[in-house]
């Protein structure tokens, strides 16, 4: 049966180094003279005189033949071509360039020593740069809404296109945080798929108010309403990437009870804003789904 020439020369490498260190190790052992010591047991036989292997090179080729089979027939070529340097591609994800200065930043505390910040002051400051880059949501101003003047019919065509606007974009779908656990439980990124529908909902719903010309009195209702549609749609969009960015994903977890929070508040704000003007609004309208938000519900 042929031996694999592979298995072979790794055997005889790996005896090799089993020898050599097992050579190393005893290098500088005491030597004990065993010569005047008695010889018991199956040591007291007679050692047979050693016969030799003769070394044969029957093809003439100046490899002896027990060397043949570590003779690879395929000549190895060495690329002398020098490489040239290998491009850097610096990190994409929120959790890998945090991480890196995370780690420079201990590095050079360490070089420092006292006269550097300590450790604790590191990772509280790492910590206030992940909030800040990872939760921080853009701010829309008064400047880049429309304002109109008020009157009644403005005021009913708002709160009605309002209504419209929610009306339009809802979606029924399983709660954000169970499709979350379930994605992290079965470690399937494709379960984080059924967040689309929401995600694509809060920037609708964000897009289209923010559109939409708003009756002089109601700006900073108005801007609630479109900055906390933001604040969820970014908080959908950063869970999406549990598996691509975690910390972007786990700060987003850990501050969505505030956003709902806000969600519920800008609403019933809406409500409230939209009482003194009952009677502009009949039972058919749009802007009845806001009786929803009432604070008595």
């Amino acid at each position: 049966m042929a031996i694999n020439q592979k298995i072979l020369g790794a055997f005889v490498v790996g005896f090799a180094l089993v020898f050599g260190a097992y050579t190393l190790s005893n290098f500088n052992a005491p030597r004990v003279d065993t010569q005047n010591e008695p010889v018991y047991g199956l040591g007291a036989a007679a050692v047979s005189e050693r016969n030799y292997i003769a070394v044969t090179d029957n093809d003439n080729n100046g490899i002896e033949d027990w060397r043949e089979e570590f003779v690879n027939d395929t000549p190895i070529i060495i690329d002398t071509e020098v490489a040239g340097p290998v491009q850097y591609t610096p990190p994409t994800s929120i959790t890998d360039t945090v991480g890196i200065q995370l780690f420079q930043n201990f590095l050079q505390a360490k070089g420092r020593g006292g006269v550097g910040p300590s450790t604790d002051q590191v990772v509280t400051d790492t910590a206030e740069l992940l909030r800040a880059t990872a939760v921080q949501d853009y701010i829309y101003n008064v400047n880049q809404i429309q304002v109109i003047a008020s009157s009644d019919e403005a005021i009913r065509t708002y709160a009605n296109t309002l209504g419209q606007i929610m009306i339009n974009n809802n979606v029924k779908t399983e709660g954000e945080l169970v499709i979350i656990e379930r994605a992290m439980l079965t470690e399937n990124p494709q379960e984080l798929d059924k967040l689309d529908p929401l995600i694509t909902m809060y920037k609708n719903l964000r897009d289209q108010t923010l559109a939409t010309p708003v009756p002089a009195g109601f700006e900073k209702q108005h801007l609630d309403l479109i900055n906390v549609y933001n604040a969820m749609y970014g908080a959908l969009d950063g869970m999406k990437k549990a598996f691509a960015d975690p910390v972007v994903a786990l700060l987003r977890v850990q501050r969505y009870q505030d956003d709902t929070k806000g969600l519920r508040i800008a609403l019933e704000n809406m409500y409230r804003s939209l009482v003194p003007y009952v009677r502009l609004f009949s039972e058919s309208d749009p802007a009845i789904v806001f009786l929803v938000f009432s604070p008595q519900n």
